[in-house]
């Protein structure tokens, strides 16, 4: 029987974009040092929507040395030749350990799963079957939040909860992706504060007339110390035009400019983070920045926070609260309309004089 630190491959299981990549760090971290000489492969997706906060996981893996080669798992239209492809690649890799990763999965998705891996001559994946509280993130004790979905990913295949730490969330950057963003920032003058003012979901969205109001009063505060820049996907980037062009200070538009890892490289530099739920919101609590984040109360508080950074959250819980809902109706947004610009004005206030002291 080998050694587990002797098996040659690795094969790890896990779909989705920018957001959902972030969040599984921690747990990419752990396989890692549990398996330290194993080539390590990644099964995912592409999604098809493009963009940053689309971004594929194995281009925000891939240069991290958390992940050594990845097989694309078929998306959209599935067709039976797709799947048979994807099938004799696993085969032929045939893997020591098998590691599933996945998002909140129905039984039935499960067994679905099971069934692929079956087929890929994989009889046993180590978080597949289904363990206490899986599919759910616990309330923590002593507290209005509930589990992260970091720590919901690390509890379903072995770990602690109690091991998240800030390093399990670093994306490992490379000298080259600090110098791409030491000369896209040489351009300006002061410290900045980092923005996203986009949305994947339209129920996320606070509003551009917010942002011009929070943008304007910490203007005012300010009194011009600070330059901005901006981060997202290339469909974001006249949005951000619009929002800045009261702005009298410089700033800087890199929306749809350059990939996550160099985003992050960016954000590293950054005096602080203000943006949506979103994925460039992990990204910049990746790399240890103060992140001010506004949610909307379409899922239980703490589940997707920011690691490090939940006391800097605007989250206000109505009625309707987890309600899932992509787009909002009938309560007009409520959750998130409600957030203030001047709140978050302040709280951004403190965190730089808190920052620079």
């Amino acid at each position: 029987m080998l050694n587990q630190k002797d098996y040659k491959n690795v094969l790890i299981f896990r779909i989705g974009s920018l957001g959902d990549t972030l969040v599984a760090l921690p747990a990419f971290h752990l396989i890692r040092a549990e398996f330290p000489n194993s080539k390590i492969t990644l099964l995912t997706n592409s999604p098809v929507d493009g963009g940053i906060k689309a971004a594929p996981s194995h281009q925000i893996l891939i240069g991290s040395g958390l992940i050594d080669d990845y097989i694309e798992y078929p998306h959209g239209k599935i067709n039976f030749k797709s799947f048979i492809k994807v099938i004799n690649k696993i085969r032929k890799l045939s893997p020591d350990r098998s590691i599933y990763l996945m998002p909140i999965r129905s039984n039935s998705q499960r067994l679905r799963d099971a069934f692929f891996f079956l087929l890929s001559g994989i009889l046993k994946v180590r978080g597949l079957y289904p363990v206490k509280n899986c599919n759910t993130h616990i309330k923590l004790s002593n507290s209005n939040l509930y589990e992260s979905e970091a720590g919901r990913i690390i509890r379903t295949i072995g770990y602690s909860s109690n091991e998240l730490n800030q390093k399990l969330f670093s994306l490992e950057l490379q000298n080259n992706e600090f110098d791409v963003a030491k000369k896209l920032l040489d351009v300006l003058h002061k410290p900045f504060i980092a923005l996203s003012v986009g949305a994947k979901v339209a129920a996320k969205d606070w509003g551009s007339d917010r942002w011009i109001e929070l943008l304007q009063i910490l203007q005012d505060k300010l009194n011009g110390s600070y330059s901005l820049v901006f981060l997202g996907s290339p469909d974001e980037h006249e949005r951000c035009e619009s929002i800045v062009k009261n702005w009298q200070g410089e700033y800087l538009n890199l929306c749809g400019a350059i990939n996550p890892r160099q985003s992050a490289a960016v954000l590293n530099q950054a005096s602080l983070f203000i943006g949506h739920d979103s994925g460039p919101m992990h990204l910049a609590s990746s790399v240890g920045i103060p992140c001010i984040s506004i949610f909307a109360a379409r899922d239980k508080p703490g589940v997707w926070f920011p690691y490090g950074n939940e006391k800097n959250v605007f989250y206000n819980e109505v009625p309707c609260s987890n309600c899932k809902l992509s787009v909002c109706v009938d309560q007009k947004m409520i959750c998130i309309r409600s957030i203030q610009a001047n709140e978050v004005a302040e709280r951004s206030i403190h965190l730089i004089s808190f920052t620079n002291n």
